[in-house]
């Protein structure tokens, strides 16, 4: 079986089309509609997601992959956004991944060599004047992946991890943002990440010039790398 952790648009939509002929578990807070008698579905915010919803379809399987797709941005999100919604922000990109992260390595259900894979944001290698919260909790995404990969190796498990660092998606979630920068298609990302699955393990930046530009960002002055921010329009 392999899971999907916001399955219901974007990247985890396209990831559930091209992974359309295996057992799939699809995890979101909107409804899927599909015929495929291999794909089951909790209907659920991650954020009040209970285990025991999760329970009953792992009872006769073992996970090959899990993926988070999950992401939560808001348009408003600077250091005034009010508590409410910065709460809301680092459960949903952070928190709550970490919280069901760890039900599945306790669960007993992983496959040898199964796939834990977390998808963050390019944007976090830039300092932020917006995005504040949202870029926060991708960073402490990235950083809490550093520490699986640690606990996976000091414990000798047998199951891999990915963290891949995205540039701009052509998704909803970016509708509105103007980029210097092409967004790449879902659809085509989706089938990189099918091609690599059984291989993926470490972090990986899609597109990779986005590691070019953290290593040049490195080695900048702030007052330079703003004026980089406010021409990538970031």
């Amino acid at each position: 079986m392999i899971v999907i952790v916001g399955a219901s648009r974007g990247l985890g939509r396209e990831l559930s089309k091209v992974l359309n002929n295996e057992n799939l578990l699809l995890m979101s807070k909107s409804k899927i509609e599909t015929n495929n008698k291999n794909h089951y579905f909790i209907s659920a915010n991650i954020n009040n997601l209970n285990f025991s919803e999760i329970d009953p379809f792992l009872k006769n399987e073992k996970i090959d992959a899990v993926f988070f797709t999950v992401g939560l941005v808001n348009e408003r999100d600077n250091f005034n956004l009010n508590e409410e919604d910065k709460t809301e922000i680092v459960k949903t990109n952070f928190l709550s991944v970490a919280r069901l992260t760890e039900y599945f390595l306790n669960s007993g259900k992983l496959n040898k060599n199964s796939l834990i894979c977390f998808c963050s944001s390019a944007t976090t290698v830039l300092p932020r004047n917006k995005q504040v919260m949202y870029c926060a909790s991708k960073n402490a995404l990235n950083s809490y992946y550093q520490s699986l990969k640690t606990f996976i190796e000091s414990k000798k498990l047998k199951i891999r991890s990915a963290l891949l660092i995205l540039g701009y998606l052509d998704t909803s979630m970016n509708e509105k943002i103007k980029t210097i920068f092409p967004k790449k298609d879902v659809n085509q990302l989706a089938k990189i990440i099918l091609k690599k699955m059984n291989k993926l393990d470490g972090v990986y930046y899609i597109p990779f010039y986005w590691f070019l530009i953290k290593l040049m960002i490195n080695f900048l002055p702030l007052k330079i790398k703003i004026k980089i921010i406010n021409f990538l329009n970031i």
